[in-house]
């Protein structure tokens, strides 16, 4: 079984140009966070013991440089004693990902045989 990384569908299939750039929405959800542990007041090294990680792997997920995961996500939030609900809902919203689901090459396809 072949795997594929999302950026080789993205070159194969760009769809909205919102997500042809990755690193673009890396740095729309780490600015998300920083703005959630600012408010809170807590420090990078606060949030990273909270979470068992080092603070520089925390600045890389709040600068965008490496992609936080859902699990990470859940584990920054119950660090910073907040909702998920409330900061995923944030991400959302500057990720501008409230739109129709994104579909792929055999949805469209199938769209325009209708």
């Amino acid at each position: 079984m072949v795997t594929m990384a999302w950026t080789d569908c993205v070159e194969q299939d760009p769809g909205p140009e919102r997500f042809s750039r990755p690193e673009t929405t890396n740095r729309a959800i780490g600015a998300v966070l920083r703005r959630w542990r600012c408010t809170v007041g807590a420090t990078q090294k606060d949030v990273a013991d909270g979470m068992g990680i080092s603070f520089q792997q925390l600045q890389k997920y709040e600068s965008g440089m490496n992609r936080i995961s859902l699990l990470r996500l859940m584990e920054y939030c119950a660090a910073l004693g907040v909702s998920p609900h409330a900061v995923l809902a944030e991400i959302l919203d500057a990720c501008d990902l409230q739109g129709p689901p994104m579909t792929g090459p055999k949805q469209r396809a199938a769209a325009a045989r209708r």
